[in-house]
């Protein structure tokens, strides 16, 4: 794993400091969740009123679940999470999620988060990494494919909204090994990705 807590700057100047989960950011975890727009607590897996089933998940801390969390003002403003299957022939690749609070988007966190994923995916031995995002997130969905994410397949009618409607998932993947190639160009070119 990578050292932490470390601080970065973000592209308007103001710094947070990454830090990975400890019990006590618990509660303080449970109203980053809380503080999210519908827009995107709809398509988290857990209920963010649902206290101790958040807390199950956050006692998650084995070897093949990584977890970091971004600080400001003694807050938590964005997550990145990596989980690689402990066995069986998926155990190269990992599953990955972003989450930044609507203040702090377009201020390059979610690509430093993405950045400290795919740092930790090499330490973790992940060779190839999932990203989810719903097809109507068409920006979400162009930036991925500036960090080399490419769509894979489409899983139809893959969330459902509380009125009933439907909406696709776009199942992204990334080769790390290719990705580290063109890494340098990559923060040269996107650190001021607007979506992230």
């Amino acid at each position: 794993m990578e050292k932490y807590p470390k601080t970065v700057e973000l592209s308007d100047g103001s710094k947070a400091t990454l830090q990975v989960f400890k019990a006590e950011h618990a509660d303080q975890y449970l109203k980053f969740l809380n503080g999210l727009t519908e827009e995107y607590t709809r398509y988290l897996e857990v209920d963010p009123g649902n206290v101790e089933g958040i807390k199950s998940r956050l006692a998650d801390t084995s070897d093949e679940h990584f977890r970091i969390f971004a600080f400001m003002d003694e807050k938590i403003v964005g997550e990145a999470s990596l989980f690689k299957p402990a066995y069986g022939w998926s155990q190269h690749v990992g599953s990955m999620k972003i989450l930044v609070t609507q203040e702090r988007r377009g201020k390059n966190l979610g690509f430093i988060l993405t950045r400290e994923i795919f740092l930790n995916a090499v330490l973790m031995k992940v060779e190839k990494l999932e990203l989810r995002v719903p097809e109507t997130k068409n920006e979400a969905i162009k930036v991925a494919e500036k960090l080399n994410f490419r769509k894979e397949l489409t899983l139809v009618d893959h969330y459902k909204d509380p009125e009933g409607g439907f909406s696709n998932c776009a199942v992204m993947t990334c080769d790390i090994e290719a990705l580290w190639q063109d890494m340098e160009s990559l923060m040269q070119d996107y650190f001021y990705s607007a979506e992230l």
